[in-house]
């Protein structure tokens, strides 16, 4: 396969690297954003409700998320060109930026209307040492013709200011997992996305693998 073409700019670089965070337009080809409509269609029965908490305690609360998900993984040949791709990104972070990232994880998500997600931060501080650290959180929205009366705005917390970002079509999230308070709005129509976060392997004896 050939090596994706490059994500990031030097500018969204340097925006992420003093700011935490950074929206890109335009980030894929229409090939992978229909490949991944493909995938909410074809594999709708696999979807899961969300849930919250640490992985050895996680719970289903509606009340705070109220998402619908499906892992991706190298395991199935329908995902592997979105892994590329997503491993190109992981590339560009770790030289761009020079941060160690080791792996990957993310999936498919899924808001129907009167969804939302309370904020929280991707990175708890409850996490044992011995695992994996998500580094950068980042969102591929996939929602056509979207408008604010829809809804399921991505709402940051930065230090001195709040960021609203409507899930538009082909707009890429990149932002701190740990230290960026963030929510979800309640979405009035159905709200589909890709999720996933860069990690670090804290302790290289007791890493987890990407889901």
């Amino acid at each position: 396969m050939d090596t994706p073409k490059n994500i990031l700019t030097s500018t969204h670089l340097d925006k992420l690297a003093s700011e935490s965070w950074v929206l890109v337009e335009n980030a894929f080809p229409r090939e992978t954003l229909d490949h991944l409509l493909s995938l909410f269609q074809k594999e709708g029965p696999d979807f899961r409700p969300a849930k919250v908490g640490a992985a050895n305690q996680e719970q289903q609360e509606s009340s705070i998320r109220g998402d619908a998900i499906r892992w991706l993984s190298s395991d199935r040949d329908s995902h592997k060109s979105i892994l590329d791709q997503l491993e190109q990104l992981k590339k560009e972070l770790r030289e761009g930026l020079r941060v160690s990232l080791d792996d990957f994880e993310c999936h498919l998500a899924v808001y129907p209307p009167g969804a939302g997600y309370n904020e929280h931060i991707d990175q708890s501080p409850q996490r044992s040492l011995n695992t994996t650290r998500r580094v950068y959180s980042f969102v591929l929205y996939l929602n056509e013709s979207w408008t604010s009366d829809q809804g399921g705005q991505l709402v940051l917390r930065l230090p001195h200011s709040t960021e609203v970002i409507l899930p538009h079509w082909n707009r890429l999230v990149i932002f701190s997992s740990t230290d960026l308070p963030h929510r979800v709005e309640k979405s009035y129509s159905p709200r589909r996305s890709l999720t996933g976060w860069m990690r670090r392997c804290s302790n290289p004896f007791h890493g987890e693998s990407a889901r």
